[in-house]
């Protein structure tokens, strides 16, 4: 862990903070490298069953460092500059967010709106605010920006407490639902249908159900 990207884990969910707050948490080497090692704890780390991925100080993350590129520095091999980019952008394949026009951003953007208003968002460039990017589909949800911190925590949590082997299962029926055909969804949706009934959390659900309270997952 470095201080530019902070990671705490805190029942089951792990925050990731980009804490570039003088800078409004814009990419430069260090963060990306160290976006890339939580994005690969979250993959990996058994005791995570959430992420919230946000910014220090009111910003999410304004993309790129433009300041550091205008600085100037030795100029490195196109290679090498291909490498190091791509090591940094496997962060939004992990986490399935794009964080900028280099970090998947065209890719979901597309997916999101069509490829119709993501050529027309990306070569105008407009600033939208919170109205204007729900109204779009862009996001799901809008706050005041008082309730942003609290609203962001309470459903990481829900999806941290939540049933995880299901949950996942249902991340992945959504994403097969835009490459593969209906057949192959219908199999997949078999498959992971079964294996979440054999899950202790689909069992505490139930009982839950009958007894007529809330459920306690375990995350298997």
């Amino acid at each position: 862990m470095n201080d530019i990207v902070l990671q705490k884990l805190d029942s089951g969910l792990l925050t990731i903070t980009m804490n570039r707050p003088d800078r409004r948490n814009a990419l430069n080497p260090d963060m990306t490298r160290g976006l890339v090692e939580a994005a690969r704890r979250a993959a990996e780390d058994h005791e995570v069953r959430a992420v919230l991925l946000k910014g220090a100080g009111g910003t999410f993350c304004v993309g790129g460092d433009v300041k550091s590129m205008a600085e100037g520095r030795a100029p490195l091999p196109f290679e090498a500059k291909m490498a190091n980019l791509r090591r940094g952008m496997e962060v939004s394949r992990i986490l399935k967010v794009g964080l900028s026009g280099d970090y998947g951003g065209t890719y979901f953007l597309t997916h999101l709106l069509g490829s119709a208003k993501a050529r027309e968002l990306y070569l105008t460039s407009p600033v939208l605010n919170a109205q204007e990017a729900y109204a779009l589909g862009m996001v799901t949800r809008v706050v005041p920006d008082a309730e942003v911190e609290a609203a962001a925590h309470e459903l990481a949590m829900s999806l941290a407490q939540g049933p995880s082997v299901t949950l996942g299962y249902i991340k992945r029926n959504i994403n097969n639902a835009e490459h593969m055909s209906l057949e192959a969804c219908f199999d997949a949706e078999a498959i992971h249908h079964s294996r979440s009934g054999e899950t202790a959390d689909h069992k505490e659900a139930a009982k839950a159900f009958v007894e007529k309270r809330k459920p306690v997952f375990q995350g298997h």
